[in-house]
């Protein structure tokens, strides 16, 4: 039927009407209207976890994760920049999810295997942070390494006549066996003939990748951290 458009599915997945309202909006008997939408094979927003190809509870899992990005998006908060930041609507987040089913899987038996705790409870990452919740920018990962990416500080640093490159002063200090890290530039540490210099600076994420031969983010932290 015509009346069942594209903006209105859309809508209606957005949580931007009922379908009550739909089915007013274009004049139609809500049962007339509510047969149309199960037809299509169109599932309701209450049961959106059921059109997911995956366990009920991982299902439920994922969506309420999808009804978390929702309000983030729609909903002016004191902190984060998430207000009217584009994202996928349930149903397209639905979508999403099926076509990853094996990851989903994997990720979900892992957060079990380890007692469900929140380090490996599923995530979703947005890829580049200055892009929203759309499907090039999607993708799903433990908690652990979304968290751990928010706080990056990829350094280079030069000690006793090597090179070393990690993505935090904690990390540096774990490779070069220093203590503990205070402070960039050059420094010195021990004292007469054990004096070493130490050169730490600023880098990109692309530079410590290439020098620990590891081609993205999340390589990077199941190789270094997880």
């Amino acid at each position: 039927m015509d009346y069942l458009n594209e903006e209105l599915i859309d809508k209606y997945y957005r949580n931007e009407i009922t379908l009550k309202g739909m089915a007013k909006k274009v004049n139609v008997p809500y049962h007339i209207f509510r047969a149309e939408f199960r037809d299509r094979g169109l599932p309701s927003r209450k049961n959106m976890y059921k059109y997911l190809n995956l366990p009920r509870d991982l299902a439920k899992n994922l969506m309420q994760k999808h009804s978390g990005i929702l309000t983030r998006c729609t909903i002016k908060m004191r902190y984060g920049h998430y207000y009217k930041m584009p994202f996928l609507n349930a149903l397209e987040y639905a979508d999403l999810c099926n076509e990853n089913t094996e990851l989903l899987l994997k990720l979900w038996k892992s957060y079990i295997r380890h007692n469900k705790e929140l380090k490996y409870a599923i995530s979703v990452d947005r890829i580049d942070t200055n892009k929203g919740y759309i499907v090039e920018n999607i993708q799903f990962v433990p908690y652990g390494f979304n968290s751990w990416k928010d706080n990056l500080t990829p350094l280079y640093c030069k000690f006793k006549d090597k090179e070393y490159y990690a993505m935090s002063k904690k990390g540096l200090a774990r490779k070069t066996n220093i203590p503990r890290i205070y402070k960039l530039g050059t420094y010195y540490k021990g004292h007469g003939k054990n004096k070493k210099q130490i050169n730490i600076e600023k880098c990109s994420i692309d530079k410590v990748l290439e020098n620990c031969n590891t081609n993205n983010l999340f390589n990077y932290y199941k190789k270094f951290i997880q």
